[in-house]
């Protein structure tokens, strides 16, 4: 069975940052974060220590996702679905996902991986911890969305020890 713990707090506090210190201290940790790196935004696979570019800064040829402002290559949102499906967590204790937000809640970004993965998390029978990142303005809709009512809300990791 999963514990679901809830990184949250608002824009550019920290989340990520946090999340990096802690996998650093780990060996059994697996998922992805979104570290911004000279100004972008990028998509850091913990295991394997892939690095992609992950915001779009020039036209490109390539297919986009945007939001507001930002836009984001489809083949990274592609490659977090990917994980999303097959990760092997049975060596795992830990997994990350940085982060849940407006295009998940729109159904886009990381879905339908993302709920793929919580439901099969959800019906482990291997006792692990998630920690999911979410922008404190978002925290309701997402834990809604998501079932996630009964999940831990920190601001910040020590708490979760």
């Amino acid at each position: 069975m999963a514990k679901i713990i809830i990184l949250t707090g608002a824009v550019q506090s920290g989340k990520t940052t946090l999340l990096k210190q802690f996998i650093n201290e780990k060996s059994d940790v697996a998922g992805f974060l979104m570290p911004d790196i000279n100004g972008l935004r990028h998509y850091y696979q913990i295991e394997n220590q892939m690095l992609k570019p992950f915001e779009v800064v020039d036209n490109t040829p390539e297919e986009v996702v945007s939001i507001g402002r930002f836009s984001f290559y489809r083949h990274v949102f592609n490659l977090a679905q990917e994980w999303l499906l097959n990760v092997d967590v049975s060596d795992k204790k830990w997994l990350v996902i940085d982060e849940i937000g407006k295009l998940e809640l729109r159904g886009e970004g990381f879905e339908p991986g993302l709920s793929i993965f919580l439901d099969r998390i959800r019906n482990l029978d291997k006792i692990l911890t998630l920690i999911v990142v979410v922008r404190v303005g978002l925290l309701e809709q997402v834990r809604q969305k998501y079932n996630l009512a009964n999940a831990a809300i920190v601001h910040n990791l020590d708490e979760i020890y």
